[in-house]
């Protein structure tokens, strides 16, 4: 298994951080992006991308913007430079940029910086807790005509994004899955067994919690599909959104977004099979697979 780089901080979220301090010092001068396009001679939509962390920040205009918002202390703007640098910096992922989409980079750049993922998952094992037979048939039955060599790369994305469970400190993640999932058969019976081994395996890890929820609770917060909740350590980084659909990916981080969806994830949590009693669960799924 292709191993994430631990001590590497994420271009990603340094981005998120630097645009997060570029504009409250603009706040601070009470400036509008307008002001800032004008005074500066850029397009508004540039100074909009820097603040939205959607581009990285060049060391001239990160210049230019610290004249202007007035920040003469030398320590600090060799602290933001240094950020803008790590913004810059590639991420262990962008090896795999001919595979993946930007939106599934921007997500991986956040998890790998993430102290924990909250998710709820309707139809699928999490990517985190996939074995390699699971993900490949997966990858494979999503894009049948497509070359074996690229679902391979696109499978050594996941395996790699893996290795933060491992680590010394490790990445916490808390799951809901539905019941259907482990009899929604991907690849064969002997996947699914080693699958469902691999997660026997996982639930005993003290940074994993792994819940199950019954077909018998009918309606309830997560009808509408998955979603993930990213959280970080640094109180400066609000927490994260991801909902992926055919359409693509979205990312939200509006307070009232991300306190529905973690309260979505509290009555899901409820209303799903208690993580202690998780492995009894997956134990009588391997004898399901006997009798099959």
């Amino acid at each position: 298994m292709e191993s994430a780089n631990a001590v590497q901080k994420s271009p990603t979220v340094q981005r998120r951080r630097l645009a997060g301090e570029l504009r409250r010092l603009r706040e601070g001068k009470s400036l509008s992006h307008h002001d800032v396009a004008h005074i500066l001679g850029w397009s508004q939509s540039k100074v909009y991308k820097i603040e939205a962390a959607l581009v990285g920040t060049k060391p001239r205009d990160l210049c230019e913007l610290l004249d202007l918002y007035g920040v003469d202390d030398q320590a600090e703007r060799d602290r933001l430079a240094d950020r803008a640098r790590a913004a810059n910096e590639p991420g262990w992922w962008r090896k795999y940029r001919d595979v993946i989409s930007a939106q599934y980079s921007e997500y991986i750049g956040l998890e790998t910086e993430a102290y924990q993922v909250a998710t709820y998952q309707p139809q699928l094992i999490p990517g985190l807790f996939q074995t390699e037979a699971y993900a490949s048939a997966i990858a494979a039955g999503a894009a049948p005509d497509e070359p074996v060599e690229r679902f391979e790369r696109k499978v050594a994305v996941r395996l790699a994004r893996q290795a933060r469970l491992f680590e010394s400190d490790p990445l916490r993640v808390w799951a809901v899955i539905n019941e259907e999932v482990l009899e929604h058969i991907v690849g064969d019976l002997h996947v699914m067994r080693a699958q469902v081994e691999w997660l026997l395996k996982l639930v005993e890890l003290p940074n994993v919690n792994l819940q199950i929820l019954r077909m018998h609770q009918g309606a309830h917060p997560g009808v509408e599909g998955a979603f993930s909740v990213l959280s970080f350590a640094e109180p400066a980084d609000t927490d994260v959104v991801y909902v992926s659909c055919p359409a693509g990916e979205l990312y939200l981080e509006d307070v009232d977004d991300v306190r529905r969806c973690k309260l979505a994830l509290d009555h899901l949590r409820t209303k799903a099979i208690e993580p202690a009693g998780a492995g009894v669960y997956l134990q009588t799924a391997l004898r399901h697979y006997d009798e099959m």
